[in-house]
């Protein structure tokens, strides 16, 4: 079974936040962990502690794979494959992870993840081929 965690880019500082994700009042969160707060928050109607609101387009979920260093893969991030020179954007479609390659070729990304590095998200950089 695979760990369901997301990240987001926080609103107020462009940081990255890794957790679990929430979504109240129209605004989307990542929970550092689960502490209850014996302080009300009326603006989020929440007893939550540890929880930032994030940009909700960048919000990607982890894939469950490593890349070739043993970091995380999620969602939205790209990927580069030294022994092919190829760039993918990893994608979720039809309840499955793709390495997107070239804008039109999708490949499973358990086929790739062990032998390509993480080298940045698209909502961090643009690739240029």
């Amino acid at each position: 079974m695979r760990e369901h965690k997301y990240r987001g880019k926080r609103v107020d500082n462009g940081e990255w936040a890794y957790g679990d994700r929430l979504s109240k009042n129209d605004k989307v969160y990542i929970v550092i962990d689960f502490e209850l707060s014996n302080d009300y928050d009326e603006g989020t109607d929440c007893y939550l502690t540890n929880w930032f609101e994030v940009i909700p387009e960048t919000v990607g979920e982890y894939t469950g794979l490593p890349d070739m260093y043993k970091d995380e893969i999620f969602d939205g991030d790209i990927l580069y494959e030294p022994s092919t020179d190829n760039y993918y954007t990893v994608i979720f479609d039809e309840g499955c992870f793709y390495a997107l390659l070239d804008d039109d070729v999708l490949i499973q990304l358990s086929e790739i993840n062990g032998s390509a590095e993480t080298i940045g998200s698209i909502h961090d950089m643009e690739v240029q081929t």
